[in-house]
C-alpha cells in the first residue's frame, strides 16, 4: 500500500519515533526485574515520548526520502540494541550494567563467553524479536511512505522542541521527588536509577557523569552523628569465655598525617571536604587480636559464585574445616556490586565500596593503593603473585590487578595453560596443584587466586566441572542445576584439599593464614535465558526465597591459620561483609595503615557493625534498611527511633561520597606524599 506523503506522513513519523522508544521503555519493564514498585512512570512517559520526538525531528532535516528512513531505521536499531544489552544484563546478573561496565567486560565476553552469547541468541530469539517490533514497523511505515517529500524546517523545529519540552518535563517530575531527586544526584547509581528512572534518562545521565563527573558525588553529610553499636532493647552479644580478657590501653590503627593542614593547603573546595571528613572519622582502636598474624604468609582466594551452602561436613570436608576451625563468620555477606566479579574483588582488595562497579578497577589503576594486602606486604619483602585458571587477560587483569600489589599475574595465555589444561570452566585443583610448588619455598608469600570451577552455566553439558564431579552430587535432593553447582564447587574443595596438604607437609600451615570469599552470589542458579536456568534454583540451594538483599547475598567468609586450630574457634556474630576483610587482615597482620582512609571495619574491633548495598540498603545490628523501598525492618527486639535511622542514612551516603572520592583522587598519594593532582 503506498500511504500520501506530506504532511500526513510527517505526522505518522512523528506518532511513531516517539511511541516506539516508550514502548521499548515498557517492555523493559514487563519483561525485565524492573516492576518492584519504583519506577516512577510519570517522569519515564514523557521522557520516552519526547526523546522519540528529537530523534524524529534530527532524521526530518535529512532532505533525501531514502537516506531519512535508513536513518529512522539505524537510530531504532540501536535503541533496541541498547534495551536488549540492558535486558539481557539483567537477566543475567540482575543488574543493570553501566556503558561503562559493557564497554570493559565486551571483548573478555565474546572470547571467553562465546557459548554464552550463541545460547543467549537462540533461547533469547523471543525476546529479541519482541524488542525489535519497533524496527519492523519502522522498515514497513518506510516502505508504505517511499514517496515521502522533503519536510518543511519549520515541522522538523516544531517537533525538536517539542520533544525538548517533553523532556525537561519528565525531568521536572523527577525533581520534584526528593526521594528520586536523590537517586539522580547525591545517592546515584546507575542499577538503581535504571529502576526508578528509565533506561533512556539513565543513560544519558550516566554518559554526563562519565564525563564531567558527578558534583553531587561527593556530597558529605556535616558532623554525622556515630550512633551506638546496640540500640534500647538490643542485648550486646556476649563473648566466649575464651574471648573474654581484659581490656588494656589499646593504640589506634591510624597513621602520622595531619590532615587540617592540608585542608589549609589546598584551594580545591572538593579536597577540601574530603580531608575534612577523613580529619573527623575515629581510626578504629587495635585489641588483643592485633598483631596476631603477623609475619605470617597470606594466600586470598576469591571463590568464583561461591556460597555458604557449598561447605558441608561430608562432601567438602576442607572447606568445613577451614570454616570452624578458625575464625567464625556467622552472618557474613558479599553484596552483588554491579553484577560481576570483578566489582567483587575490587571490594574486599581495596576495603572501598566500587561505586563505578566493574570499571571500578579500571578508575583506580594507577593510583597509590598502598593499603591492600598484596602492597601492604609486597612493602615488606613478601614474594607476590596471583593466578587464575582462566584468560589471565580476563578484565584486563593483569593491567590492574600489579596495583594490587600482585606483580607476577599468571593464567590461561600466559603460563597457566601448561599446567591447567583448558576446558570450560577449568580446574580449580589443577591450577592449585600446578601454581602451589611455585611459591612454597619462598621465605615469606603473599599470593591471590582467582578461582573459575564454580562459574556458570550449571549443566552435566556446559560445565566440565559438574561431569567430573557428579557422582558426588548425583544422589542428592537439590534440582539438577543445584546438583551441577554443588558438582562444579567439588573441585574447589580438592584444589583447597591439596593446598593445605601441600602447606602441612611443608611445615607451614601454623605460619599461613588461608583468606577465602565470594566475588557474588551464584546468579547463574536464578531464573535466566543467559544462563540456560529455569526456574528459581537459587531457592532450591538456600532453603528460602531470596527475597532481599541480606536473603540473597549471604555468604562465607574462612579466615584460618594452623595455629588457630589447638585454639577455640574466634567468634563474629556481628553483620559483615566484604569490605571488612582488608582492615581486619591488616589489624590481624599488625600492620600499619590509617582504618580512616577505608569504608570497611576491622571486625574484631569496636567499630559499629555496619554493611552496605549499592542501592543504598543497609543493615546494622538493629535491623535492616531497604534503600530502594525506604523502610527499615528493626531486628528482633530491637526499638528504632527515626533520628538512629537518619544518622545511619548519613553515614552511609559519607561513605559513598568518600568512595566516589577515591576513584576520582589519587588520595592515599595526596595525603602521603604525593602532589595534588587533578580529577
Amino acid at each position: 500500500m503506498d500511504i500520501k506523503a506530506g504532511v500526513s506522513g510527517s505526522l505518522i513519523w512523528a506518532v511513531l519515533m516517539p511511541l516506539s522508544f516508550l514502548y521499548l521503555e515498557g517492555v523493559l519493564q514487563v519483561t525485565g526485574t524492573v516492576m518492584n514498585g519504583s519506577a516512577h512512570l510519570g517522569g519515564i512517559i514523557p521522557i520516552a515520548l519526547g526523546t522519540g520526538l528529537v530523534m524524529e525531528a534530527l532524521t526530518g532535516m535529512v532532505r533525501s526520502g531514502k537516506w531519512r528512513n535508513t536513518l529512522r531505521t539505524v537510530i531504532t536499531e540501536a535503541a533496541v540494541i541498547w534495551f536488549l544489552i540492558a535486558y539481557f544484563s539483567d537477566n543475567a546478573y540482575r543488574a543493570f550494567m553501566d556503558p561503562a561496565s559493557i564497554a570493559s567486560g565486551a571483548r573478555g565476553v565474546v572470547t571467553e563467553f562465546s557459548d554464552t552469547l550463541l545460547t543467549i541468541v537462540t533461547a533469547g530469539a523471543p525476546m529479541i524479536l519482541l524488542y525489535h517490533m519497533p524496527v519492523f514497523v519502522c522498515v514497513l511505515t518506510g516502505f508504505a511512505l517511499k514517496q515521502e517529500r522533503t519536510r518543511k524546517i519549520s515541522m522538523s523545529a516544531s517537533a525538536l522542541l517539542a520533544g525538548i519540552l517533553a523532556v525537561c518535563a519528565g525531568v521536572q517530575v523527577f525533581r520534584a521527588d526528593a526521594a528520586i531527586r536523590a537517586k539522580l544526584t547525591t545517592d546515584y547509581n546507575y542499577d538503581t536509577c535504571v529502576r526508578n528512572t528509565g533506561l533512556l534518562v539513565s543513560t544519558a545521565l550516566d554518559l554526563r557523569y562519565g564525563a564531567f563527573g558527578n558534583p553531587y558525588g561527593t556530597v558529605f553529610v556535616p558532623d554525622a552523628e556515630i550512633p551506638e553499636e546496640q540500640g534500647e532493647g538490643v542485648p550486646a552479644p556476649e563473648k566466649p569465655a575464651a574471648q573474654q580478657v581484659a581490656a588494656p590501653a589499646y593504640g589506634t590503627n591510624e597513621m602520622d598525617t595531619d590532615l587540617l593542614s592540608l585542608i589549609e593547603g589546598t584551594d580545591n573546595a572538593d579536597l577540601k571536604k574530603i580531608y575534612a571528613y577523613l580529619a573527623s572519622r575515629k581510626p578504629s582502636v587495635q585489641n588483643e587480636y592485633t598483631g596476631i598474624f603477623e609475619g605470617k604468609n597470606l594466600i586470598l582466594i576469591c571463590a568464583e559464585a561461591f556460597s555458604k551452602e557449598v561447605i558441608d561436613p561430608v562432601r567438602t570436608p576442607v572447606l568445613y574445616r577451614l570454616a570452624t576451625k578458625g575464625i567464625v563468620f556467622e552472618d557474613y555477606y558479599q553484596p552483588t556490586w554491579g553484577g560481576s566479579t570483578s566489582s567483587g574483588e575490587f571490594s574486599f582488595l581495596t576495603g572501598i565500596i566500587p561505586v563505578d562497579a566493574v570499571s571500578s578497577v579500571f578508575s583506580v589503576s594507577g593510583h597509590d593503593l598502598r593499603f591492600t594486602m598484596g602492597n601492604q606486604l609486597k612493602a615488606k619483602g613478601y614474594y607476590t603473585a596471583g593466578y587464575h585458571d582462566g584468560e589471565y587477560t580476563y578484565y584486563d587483569r593483569h593491567k590492574t590487578h600489579p596495583w594490587f600489589g600482585y606483580d607476577n599475574w599468571m593464567g590461561r595465555g600466559n603460563g597457566m595453560e601448561k599446567g591447567c589444561p583448558f576446558t570450560w570452566p577449568e580446574s580449580d585443583e589443577d591450577m592449585f596443584r600446578y601454581t602451589v610448588p611455585m611459591y612454597l619455598e619462598e621465605d615469606h608469600f603473599n599470593i591471590y587466586y582467582m578461582t573459575v570451577s564454580g562459574h556458570a552455566n550449571y549443566s552435566l553439558d556446559a560445565n566440565a566441572m559438574s561431569g567430573r564431579n557428579w557422582d558426588a552430587v548425583k544422589d542428592l535432593d537439590y534440582s539438577y542445576a543445584v546438583r551441577c553447582y554443588l558438582a562444579a564447587n567439588q573441585e574447589l574443595e580438592k584444589g583447597m584439599a591439596y593446598l593445605v596438604s601441600a602447606l602441612e607437609e611443608a611445615g607451614k600451615a601454623d605460619d599461613t593464614v588461608i583468606v577465602l570469599t565470594a566475588d557474588h552470589y551464584p546468579y547463574g542458579l536464578e531464573d535466566s535465558t543467559a544462563w540456560a536456568t529455569s526456574g528459581d534454583c537459587l531457592a532450591d540451594l538456600y532453603g528460602f526465597e531470596a527475597d532481599s538483599h541480606p536473603a540473597r547475598d549471604h555468604s562465607a567468609l574462612i579466615i584460618w591459620s594452623g595455629c588457630l586450630e589447638k585454639e577455640d574457634p574466634i567468634i563474629v556474630s556481628d553483620p559483615t561483609y566484604s569490605l571488612d576483610i582488608l582492615p581486619t587482615l591488616s589489624n590481624l597482620f599488625g600492620l600499619e595503615y590509617d582504618s580512616r582512609f577505608l569504608v570497611g571495619r576491622d571486625v574484631l574491633s569496636s567499630e559499629m557493625p555496619l554493611v552496605i548495598w549499592p542501592d543504598r540498603s543497609w543493615m546494622t545490628v538493629r535491623g535492616y534498611y531497604d534503600g530502594v523501598k525506604n523502610v527499615f525492618t528493626p531486628a528482633d527486639g530491637a526499638e528504632v527511633n527515626d533520628a538512629y535511622i537518619d544518622s545511619v542514612k548519613g553515614i552511609v551516603q559519607n561513605r559513598f561520597a568518600y568512595s566516589r572520592a577515591f576513584h576520582r583522587w589519587d588520595l592515599l598519594d595526596l595525603v602521603f606524599g604525593g602532589e595534588e593532582g587533578s580529577s
